[in-house]
């Protein structure tokens, strides 16, 4: 009798390591599934909701800030322009003078 029961209690914890065994693996295959799917968001689906998200939102950014450039180039060219004539006519200024009064150097050196 106490061997049928040792015999029974070793084929009992013989199925509870198989149990336990393929629980094992049926979780390892869930954890795999679960990591391919991670990865696939992130390496396909993330990118693409991504690139879909900011199309949609330059869309919506794009004609506005084009508006604001084209109101903003032409004054830009105005000031631009202005600053740039105004240095050239006191470089020019400065020059003439400069040459101006060389001449008025080397004349009076010339005479003595």
């Amino acid at each position: 009798l106490e061997a049928l029961v040792l015999q029974q209690s070793l084929t009992a914890l013989e199925v509870l390591k198989k149990e336990q065994v393929d629980r094992d693996q049926a979780e390892q295959a869930r954890q795999s599934r679960l990591m391919e799917a991670v990865s696939r968001t992130v390496h396909r689906d993330l990118p693409l909701q991504l690139n879909q998200m900011l199309r949609k939102e330059l869309g919506y950014v794009v004609p506005h800030v084009s508006a604001a450039v084209e109101a903003v180039v032409p004054r830009l060219e105005g000031i631009l322009q202005s600053a740039v004539s105004q240095a050239l006519h006191q470089e020019l200024a400065q020059a003439l003078a400069g040459v101006e009064t060389g001449r008025l150097l080397a004349g009076a050196f010339h005479s003595t």
